[in-house]
């Protein structure tokens, strides 16, 4: 039998918000329910940990980061999306 991985998520914002509660619940929807895929989802909020944004090269919020299995990669703006995360996690 195959070994699933288990992929690491961070997700970067700006500020708790309601859009902030909105993504997150849509990023566990889609990986959870409709993909069915092994994850961990980080959120990193900018504001509280701003030295974040220059240790990870994070410009701006929302930011996906599928940081495992590497090479990392991201995307921004509306991240939440079932396209733009089978896109971040079939990236090589």
């Amino acid at each position: 039998m195959a070994e699933r991985t288990t992929f690491l998520l961070r997700l970067f914002v700006s500020g708790h918000t309601a859009s902030t509660d909105a993504i997150i619940a849509a990023l566990r929807e889609t990986c959870g329910r409709d993909l069915r895929i092994d994850y961990e989802l980080e959120v990193v909020d900018l504001l509280v940990t701003p030295e974040a944004a220059e240790q990870h090269d994070i410009v701006v919020t929302p930011t996906l980061v599928r940081a495992f299995p590497l090479p990392a990669c991201r995307k921004s703006g509306d991240v939440a999306t079932r396209e733009t995360l089978l896109e971040l996690l079939h990236s090589s």
